[in-house]
């Protein structure tokens, strides 16, 4: 049967990690190995995870340093010391599902890269499943971005195939590794029965609270996106998710981020943005990629 790693990195979540460790503890199936990556900690994140290591000897439990800051590079850390045929990535401020591991592990085989599931989302004490489409369309991802982090189980050889997480992404790096995945024509499998583990948006993540908090990073995700080689399916659907974005901002009341938007799809696509889909983002429309995939 084939293993998995779990990676977790963190930096400065010394009053957020204990619940994932709770979450960690009552797994009733653990993966093979558990790394953990401390990413330039200055608080007691380090030493949580230390003494949490030391409360399970029977776990094989690696606690590593990496001094590149960004989540990518701990990740590609963690990467690096995967043993197992596959990897899954967990974010320190989230909870996983006690059942997850359980679950996935009869769907694992030597004839299969990718393995997909919904993630729940909890905002102000509501949770949700988060909007997924259970396809292998490259489109869907820039759309949808339904392989989140915590949505993807990768085989560990397929992923450095592809050189891991791209470093250079501050900000959605996990929608921009979804849709690398899927150009690459993984075999995958979908599993939808049920939606797993809480996924916590809150002003101290990475993505914050906000779209234009985090514009520059975003900004600069997507311009790199535009440089992989996409199916003209995709390349149409960069261009209308970039234009709600637009719309996000303004929406947001941040029209310099807009306006850095909007010259950024004038610089990428050689037109200004979908005039439909920007409107109905500005005004707060719910929902846009649904409207966006009738545009494709």
């Amino acid at each position: 049967m084939p293993e998995i790693t779990l990676v977790i990195p963190f930096r400065n979540r010394e009053t957020l990690l204990p619940r994932l460790l709770r979450s960690l503890s009552a797994l009733t199936q653990w993966p093979a190995r558990v790394v953990m990556v401390d990413n330039g900690s200055t608080d007691g994140s380090l030493s949580l995870c230390n003494t949490f290591a030391k409360e399970h000897p029977q776990r094989d439990i690696l606690i590593v340093s990496e001094p590149t800051p960004g989540a990518p590079a701990a990740r590609n850390r963690g990467l690096t010391l995967c043993q197992t045929d596959f990897v899954y990535f967990f974010d320190s401020d989230d909870e996983l599902s006690p059942n997850f591991f359980a679950d996935i592990t009869p769907h694992l085989s030597n004839d299969l890269d990718l393995l997909a599931v919904p993630t729940r989302m909890e905002r102000n004490g509501r949770l949700r499943t988060r909007a997924y489409r259970p396809t292998t369309k490259p489109e869907d991802q820039i759309l949808i971005s339904h392989l989140n982090t915590q949505a993807m189980v990768i085989r560990a050889d397929f992923l450095r195939s592809l050189r891991g997480w791209d470093n250079a992404c501050p900000l959605w790096n996990d929608w921009e590794l979804g849709l690398r995945l899927l150009l690459a024509n993984p075999r995958m499998r979908w599993l939808t029965d049920k939606a797993y583990h809480t996924i916590h948006l809150h002003a101290e993540s990475l993505t914050g609270e906000s779209l234009a908090q985090r514009a520059e990073g975003i900004l600069t995700t997507l311009a790199r996106t535009a440089n992989l080689p996409l199916t003209p399916a995709a390349r149409r659907a960069l261009f209308l998710r970039h234009s709600i974005l637009s719309g996000q901002f303004l929406h947001q009341g941040a029209s310099s981020a807009a306006a850095a938007s909007d010259a950024q799809i004038r610089q990428l696509f050689g037109r200004k943005p979908h005039t439909l889909l920007r409107a109905y983002a500005a005004h707060g429309g719910r929902a846009a990629w649904l409207l966006a995939r009738c545009c494709l």
